[in-house]
């Protein structure tokens, strides 16, 4: 019927042209183009029909629709140009984020939208990149029809024919001015925060160097005044001065230090360190704090803990002094243990208390900020609450963590587990062969307490020792008298003054001569003459590190001294004196500059020095009298503030090195004295040039052990 129409149609109008969509005889179709025209044949009219697939052509046609739709229709601005640059094309996008109508687009060149933001040499570049074939990326800063500005994206390349000639140029342009005024809302925000957070730290340190710095009379000159004769009662007021001020300089040091991991990020060092010494240094204050208390303090370390790793050994002993900090305020009766061990890929430190415990209820909150157990235990025991979260924080940016087990009424365990990371270069081991440090020599333990006497017997055992008794409550009688020889026992005697006071003078007037050592619950200077008037020919204060025990049995094994043998928790390494070392004439004869602005601070550290022996330090009021001192005269140690008037010590200090260097003159030890005790000042001291690091309040024994590892040894004058 549609023939037979189109056929009509030809014989009254001419050929006829259509597209025809066949089907072939598989049935599937196609596109053709068909032409019917009329023609004559044998006198009478007839049809002649021609085809041609056209179904390439079609598609060719609907993928141009289709690419015509999507540049009319796409979000992105879309302009063409010619060679020369002047615009041929510009999609509905481009015309609404410039403003302008197509007659005024077509055949202008994008020059119209400069706003003088983006230099002729960039437009240059541009144009050598695109003439050469290359594609141009960036962002231009332009404006509207209107005037108005706005900031787009913009993508150039070439176009090229089927010669490879090219023949015009697309650019593809996004709108981004919303994007802009959010990156520069959020650079704005990142520098006030930066700002602040500089304000903070710059008030954080202002508040440290304010409190420490009368801090630091207070103390300074409550323990001058213990050397002093002082009544009983006397004696116990200046006591309470100095606890009643480490108590509100520990509650400071949390305030800050939770202050400033809140405001900035926790960095830390990696560094290599000693695990053993550093656990010795750990304990050792605590040591000191529980002396005559009922609470022992015990350390048991794992044999096979290695000596050198690396990490952060500052952040490492903030951690554990915090936990012992809590275990010491919350423990009356009983141990606090510490405990060290670790498996193939971490390192356990655990601290043991058997204090008052906490209920489950509360475990889960200890580690939120300000939180106690309770508001009643705040005010019984003080502290801010911000101990546990500090290490919570601490072993997490360590990359551990810390976990609680405690039941109220029975003691707590607070767990750290960290990455073991060992150095590779570790001390000498026990060489393969060689006989154990204790071989086979006997020991009758008797201690007064189980826990202590279990520590100490694997130590034993481990280096090769026999243990033959160590059942606490056995009688000295029931052991053979007489006068000892090289293979005889060595009664270790483990345990506190009153119990091993009454132990030695049984043993004495029994007339029994074994070798006998006395290892003491507390550090106090009369033991070691109680011991030595009781028979004992060692003694050994707790906790009993292997480092400090193991040489001490070694020699008591070996000979028969002829006087006490004694050696403290901290092994003699260089800059380390047992804490009753004899302080008088330390100092004697040795030359120290003190630069501090404070008076206070200059009468405490001259008043300390000279109870070490120092009789006239000399003084300097700011960094620029430091520098003019030593250039006069070279002192042996230089004591110098961090914030002073005119130049500070760091200031000061890089003088002193430089004028050092310049005349070729030996370093002499400058010794960093802050009040501000903010992380990163130990490290801006160290790179100035200084030697080493005090904060204040500055403590009689800190700053003795310091001037000892900076200085030269030197004969004792006459």
């Amino acid at each position: 019927k549609e023939a037979r129409l189109i056929v009509n149609t030809a014989l009254r109008e001419g050929p006829q042209h259509l597209e025809w969509l066949g089907k072939r005889a598989d049935g599937s179709t196609f596109w053709q183009q068909v032409t019917v025209s009329i023609v004559t044949l044998h006198g009478r009219p007839c049809a002649l029909s021609s085809s041609m697939d056209i179904s390439q052509r079609k598609a060719d046609e609907e993928r141009l629709r289709l690419l015509t739709r999507a540049v009319e229709q796409s979000s992105a601005g879309i302009v063409i140009t010619d060679t020369q640059g002047r615009i041929e094309f510009a999609n509905q996008a481009m015309l609404q984020i410039s403003g302008y109508t197509p007659n005024e687009l077509l055949g202008a060149t994008p020059s119209l939208f400069k706003s003088g933001h983006t230099s002729d040499e960039e437009y240059q570049e541009l144009w050598q990149t695109i003439t050469q074939g290359g594609i141009w990326q960036g962002e231009f800063y332009n404006l509207c029809k209107d005037g108005s500005p706005y900031w787009e994206a913009a993508t150039i390349a070439p176009v090229r024919d089927t010669q490879g000639t090219i023949t015009h140029y697309v650019s593809i342009k996004e709108d981004i001015t919303e994007r802009k005024a959010i990156q520069q809302e959020i650079q704005q925000a990142r520098l006030r925060a930066e700002a602040a957070s500089k304000a903070k730290s710059r008030f954080l340190a202002n508040m440290s160097h304010e409190i420490r710095t009368p801090m630091n009379g207070v103390m300074g000159m409550a323990e001058l005044l213990l050397g002093t004769t002082l009544n009983p009662q006397q004696r116990q007021w200046a006591e309470t001065i100095i606890t009643s001020a480490e108590q509100q300089l520990m509650v400071v040091n949390d305030v800050l230090e939770f202050s400033r991991l809140e405001s900035e990020k926790m960095p830390m060092e990696r560094r290599r360190y000693d695990l053993h010494a550093l656990l010795r240094q750990i304990i050792q204050p605590y040591l000191l704090r529980l002396n005559g208390t009922e609470v022992r303090l015990l350390l048991d370390q794992a044999h096979d803990l290695p000596q050198w790793h690396w990490g952060d050994p500052g952040r490492i002993g903030q951690l554990i002094g915090n936990l012992l900090n809590n275990a010491v305020k919350f423990t009356e009766v009983g141990h606090i243990l510490v405990e060290v061990k670790r498996d193939y890929y971490h390192v356990f430190l655990k601290v043991h208390d058997t204090g008052i415990g906490i209920p489950v209820n509360r475990q889960s909150a200890l580690f939120q900020p300000f939180e106690q157990v309770d508001s009643s235990a705040a005010r019984r025991y003080g502290g801010s609450g911000l101990g546990l979260a500090i290490c919570k924080r601490l072993a997490q940016a360590m990359g551990g963590d810390i976990d609680l087990v405690s039941e109220e009424g029975q003691g707590s365990c607070f767990s750290v587990r960290l990455p073991l990371d060992i150095h590779p270069e570790q001390g000498p081991g026990r060489p393969i062969g060689q006989p154990l440090p204790l071989a086979e020599r006997g020991f009758m333990l008797f201690s007064d307490y189980d826990l202590s006497a279990d520590i100490l017997r694997r130590i034993i055992c481990y280096h090769g020792g026999i243990i033959l008794d160590n059942h606490a409550e056995t009688s000295l009688s029931e052991m053979p008298s007489g006068t000892s020889d090289a293979n005889s026992p060595i009664i270790l005697l483990y345990g506190a003054q009153p119990w091993a006071a009454q132990q030695l003078h049984q043993l004495r007037t029994q007339g029994y001569r074994l070798p006998c050592c006395w290892l003491s619950t507390s550090d106090l200077p009369e033991h070691e003459t109680l011991a030595s008037d009781m028979g004992c020919r060692a003694y050994l204060p707790l906790p009993h590190a292997e480092q400090a025990l193991l040489p001490l049995l070694q020699q008591l094994t070996k000979t028969s001294p002829d006087r006490l043998l004694t050696q403290h928790c901290l092994p003699s390494e260089p800059g380390l004196t047992p804490r009753h070392a004899s302080t008088q004439g330390l100092l004697r004869g040795r030359d120290i500059l003190i630069a501090e602005d404070n008076m206070v601070n200059q009468m405490v550290l001259k008043a300390l020095l000279q109870a070490l022996g120092c009789e006239e330090p000399r003084l300097a009021e700011d960094g620029h009298q430091a520098v003019e001192a030593l250039m006069a005269k070279r002192p042996d140690v230089i004591l110098m503030d961090v914030q002073m008037p005119d130049w500070d010590g760091l200031q000061a200090t890089t003088a002193i090195r430089a004028f050092e260097r310049e005349h070729h003159l030996p370093r002499t030890p400058i010794i960093a004295v802050t009040a501000t005790a903010m992380h990163g000042d130990h490290e801006r001291c160290i790179q100035a040039g200084m030697d080493d690091y005090l904060s204040k309040p500055i403590r009689m024994e800190v700053l003795k052990t310091m001037l000892l590892k900076v200085l030269e040894p030197r004969k004792p004058l006459p």
